[in-house]
C-alpha cells in the first residue's frame, strides 16, 4: 500500500515535472557531450520497474535546487547523445542527474532489461517528438 502511494505521488511529479520542464525549455536543445562507452550499463534480468528507478533516485539524497533526474527510453537515447545506435535499446532506460549548476550530468547510467513495467511504460509515453527527456521530481 505504501509503496502504491509512493508510485503514485512519483507518477504525479512526474507529469507536472515534464509539463513543467516542457513550457520552460521550448527554445533549449539538451544535448550530453559524453560517449556511450563512458555511460554504467546495468543489465536487468527481467523487467524494468519505475519503482526500483525511483529508489534508486531516493537514495542519492539529491538537492532539488539544481539536481534533476531524468529518464529517457534507450531508443531516444540518440537523440541527446549522438554516438548511441537506437536499435539496440529497445527495452533500455537512462536513468540520469542533471547538475544546473555545473550544466552537467552528474550521475547516470543505462538500464537494459527485457521489457518495462507498465507504470514505466505510462511515463515514457510522456515523451514528445520534439523532447525525448522526461524530469522526475
Amino acid at each position: 500500500m505504501k509503496k502504491d502511494i509512493i508510485l503514485i505521488t512519483a507518477l504525479a511529479g512526474l507529469i507536472g515535472g515534464v509539463l513543467f520542464y516542457l513550457f520552460n525549455s521550448k527554445n533549449k536543445t539538451f544535448k550530453l557531450n559524453i560517449t556511450p562507452d563512458a555511460i554504467p550499463v546495468e543489465d536487468i534480468d527481467g523487467v524494468i520497474k519505475l519503482v526500483d528507478i525511483v529508489d534508486w533516485i531516493k537514495g542519492l539524497e539529491l538537492n532539488p535546487k539544481n539536481q534533476t533526474p531524468f529518464i529517457v527510453q534507450g531508443t531516444r537515447l540518440h537523440e541527446i547523445i549522438s554516438s548511441f545506435n537506437k536499435d539496440s535499446l529497445e527495452t533500455s532506460v537512462f536513468v540520469g542527474i542533471y547538475n544546473e549548476d555545473s550544466d552537467e550530468m552528474t550521475n547516470g547510467k543505462l538500464l537494459v532489461g527485457k521489457a518495462f513495467d507498465k507504470r514505466l511504460s505510462d511515463v515514457l509515453s510522456n515523451a514528445t517528438n520534439d523532447n525525448p527527456i522526461i524530469v522526475i521530481n
